[in-house]
């Protein structure tokens, strides 16, 4: 609904931003599974930011589009609007993270597509780029991408080393975000700490003030006297209840910030029990690879007993030749 009011004015008003607006209508379309008005919207984006000239913004809405396009499994149309992404990113500066992105999504698309040669490529260099801007968020979409490519090829073993790599990244972004946030909760805590000190103080100063006023005034006057005392009581005791606040309020974000951390290692936890159980799977797959091995070599020395003997052939055809190539192992080919 604020979309459409942001849009409606933008549009009113011919202000280029009516294009974001649009992305901004599209995203919610897209997110509440309304593909095909979404895909309407980045289209008429598209088309304003061309009359704008504004390319940067051009090249996030056509990565918008191939989105759609191949969430529609339209995978020429996804791949059409990728490479038109790709060449805008290609003129920006710094363009490594930016064009990781667009790279990665081709790979997946190719992926998708089952050429899986074509979308190593495009992973490979996706990685790159992403490790020369250390975009770390990207270059975990990409190791994720690498191991489902591997594993789709059944080389488990590079898909788990895939995986390995991915989890240990992903322990690393989460490690480095959990040490900024407790960061952040620690500077706020101090900061609040100090300005709560410096009021403690301002408000003793004003007290001690208080206080020699008071003592001038019993000189001069008895009764400004007792009415100075009444005024000290009654800002001593805002000032106690002032204290009494700030120190309750300081106790709720303490155990907030122990909350905080109980769930962060809760969450590591997860993770570590994921961790478990990949490696489980993994010693699973090289139990059933050696069974399947062992049931071949079984059956090639059936094979070999079933096949007459050369001594049996010297003796019977003296003149003759064997040609026997087994494929593998096991031969199922020509005898």
């Amino acid at each position: 609904e604020h979309y459409n009011e942001s849009y409606s004015i933008f549009k009113t008003l011919h202000d280029p931003l009516q294009s974001w607006a649009l992305n901004n209508l599209a995203a919610s379309y897209e997110s509440s599974g309304n593909i095909e008005k979404a895909l309407e919207m980045y289209l008429e984006s598209a088309n304003i930011k061309k009359r704008e000239n504004d390319n940067y913004g051009l090249s996030f809405t056509f990565d918008d589009i191939g989105n759609i396009y191949k969430t529609k499994k339209n995978y020429k149309k996804a791949l059409e609007y990728y490479f038109l992404a790709l060449e805008l990113k290609k003129k920006i500066s710094n363009n490594d993270e930016l064009l990781a992105h667009t790279l990665s999504m081709m790979a997946q698309v190719y992926s998708e597509m089952k050429e899986f040669s074509i979308a190593l490529n495009y992973f490979e260099e996706a990685k790159k780029n992403a490790e020369r801007a250390n975009a770390k968020r990207e270059k975990l979409t990409v190791l994720q991408g690498l191991s489902e490519l591997f594993a789709s090829q059944q080389n488990f073993e590079k898909a788990y080393r895939m995986h390995l790599v991915f989890f240990q990244l992903n322990d690393s972004i989460f490690n480095e975000e959990s040490s900024k946030q407790m960061a952040e909760m620690q500077t706020k805590y101090e900061t609040e700490k100090k300005e709560n000190k410096i009021q403690l103080l301002s408000q003793e100063n004003q007290i001690q003030s208080l206080n020699l006023n008071r003592q001038r005034t019993v000189i001069y006057s008895a009764c400004a006297g007792i009415l100075m005392l009444f005024v000290i009581a009654f800002l001593s005791y805002r000032s106690y209840r002032q204290k009494k606040k700030t120190n309750l309020e300081l106790e709720r974000k303490n155990i907030s910030i122990v909350r905080q951390h109980t769930e962060i290692q809760k969450q590591k936890e997860e993770i570590e029990k994921q961790k478990l159980i990949i490696e489980e799977s993994n010693e699973a797959l090289s139990e059933k690879n050696k069974q399947m091995t062992d049931s071949i070599l079984y059956a090639k020395r059936i094979q070999r007993a079933l096949l007459t003997s050369e001594k049996y052939l010297d003796k019977h055809l003296p003149d003759h030749f064997i040609l026997f190539k087994p494929k593998d192992i096991v031969s199922g080919d020509f005898y």
